[in-house]
């Protein structure tokens, strides 16, 4: 839908009460009990809140009830940062969300049944938010102009005439001077002793993550006759998560649930898509050969919900069957992607429980060596933990104690 026509849809809604000016208060107001989807917190979700996603979208201004998030205000909802207004918690507040709470209105699939959003709320459940609320004070004068401040962590003025109301932009990330390169740090290659594995996989939990990285924990495996992929979480922005599985040099073609999967800018077939994983939550990356077709073999990439037992598929990609099977060691690495950059971003994550299955055997480690890049990422370390589990960490004052070498 065009942004005109939703402007047109939306423009003088009287329903709506735009003329008015309304004032957030009771700074750090739990908000136990809203509804995921009451856009405008007026106690029940439907279709006014539908049409003032339409009117944020076009840029239009809402109001909201008297203790409510102002649009797009970044909240912790069961530890994980949501963009409000945002139901779907997919790439921002778009029209996309007015019409999942046309949906619900109308008794419709609930978004977690819905592929990709296996984290996100449903739309009318109960919910309590982590965070306090913001304080916003407004103040109208004769000419029909107002001046409103609105402090959370920082502090941001707008003025806003009758026809408008007061809006707030959020709090924006900043990195410095931006540089188009990524920094990568830390790798750990897991040698499992024998080659020709047909699946390859190992549990993660990313324990913290600053909400405004850019961020790929990357999961990287080989195949003995040539060509290599990896799998892995990405971040873009605090409210847009995914997962991508990616091989290069020279797959054949890929699809995913949602279609066909690309070709990227640097070469590889490319199977992406939304996915909402969870800090604090262990899941398991799976790559594992799938059916031949003619002379190629496709290879599956999937991600498990290890509490839950849930599977998502990302995609799959049909590689030439000389490749064969798949070598003999995997390397995890973490890459923060410009502009990100490890002395201003920070981030944990846990690995532990790597298999290769050779000849209908599951092969653990038989051990792992531990390289850090040369220039990039000094702010990074790895740290043992016995067995073949380890951390790696990224960001300001991380000290490097672990040398370059054997890790276990």
């Amino acid at each position: 839908m065009a942004r005109t026509t939703i402007t047109a849809l939306v423009t003088g809604i009287a329903a709506l009460g735009m003329l008015s000016l309304v004032a957030l208060a009771d700074s750090g107001a739990s908000a136990s009990g809203t509804q995921w989807g009451d856009f405008d917190c007026s106690g029940s979700v439907s279709p006014v809140d539908s049409l003032k996603t339409l009117r944020e979208d076009a840029g239009l201004g809402v109001t909201q009830e008297p203790g409510c998030w102002l649009p797009g205000a970044v909240v912790m909802v069961g530890g994980s940062p949501r963009v409000w207004g945002d139901v779907d918690c997919k790439n921002g507040i778009n029209p996309v969300d007015s019409l999942w709470l046309l949906r619900f209105d109308a008794g419709l699939a609930a978004i977690s049944e819905i592929p990709g959003s296996l984290t996100c709320p449903d739309i009318g459940s109960l919910f309590a938010v982590d965070t306090p609320v913001p304080t916003l004070t407004a103040t109208v004068t004769a000419s029909a102009t107002a001046t409103a401040t609105a402090t959370a962590t920082a502090t941001a003025t707008a003025t806003a005439t009758a026809t408008s109301t007061v809006t707030a932009t959020p709090v924006q990330c900043s990195y410095g001077t931006p540089e188009f390169r990524n920094d990568t740090g830390a790798y750990v290659i897991s040698r499992f002793g024998s080659s020709g594995g047909t699946e390859v996989a190992t549990e993660l939990v990313v324990e913290s993550v600053s909400y405004c990285n850019l961020v790929y924990y990357a999961f990287d495996l080989r195949w003995i006759g040539g060509g290599y992929g990896a799998i892995g979480f990405q971040q873009w922005q605090a409210s847009d998560r995914r997962v991508n599985f990616s091989v290069f040099g020279g797959a054949i073609r890929g699809e995913k649930p949602t279609g066909d999967c690309p070709l990227d800018a640097e070469g590889a077939i490319a199977c992406g898509g939304q996915l909402d994983w969870v800090e604090g939550r262990q899941y398991r990356y799976r790559v594992r050969a799938g059916t031949t077709e003619g002379d190629a073999r496709w290879w599956i990439a999937e991600v498990v919900d290890v509490s839950s037992g849930g599977v998502h598929r990302v995609g799959e990609i049909l590689v030439p069957a000389a490749w064969g099977y798949l070598a003999d060691w995997v390397s995890t690495w973490t890459e923060l992607v410009y502009p990100a950059r490890c002395s201003q971003e920070s981030t944990e994550i846990a690995y532990d429980n790597a298999t290769m299955i050779v000849g209908g055997a599951a092969l653990t480690p038989v051990g792992a060596d531990l390289s850090y890049h040369a220039v990039e990422c000094p702010e990074s370390d790895v740290d043992w933990l016995g067995g073949h589990a380890y951390r790696v960490t990224y960001g300001p004052g991380t000290v490097r104690d672990t040398p370059a070498g054997v890790l276990y």
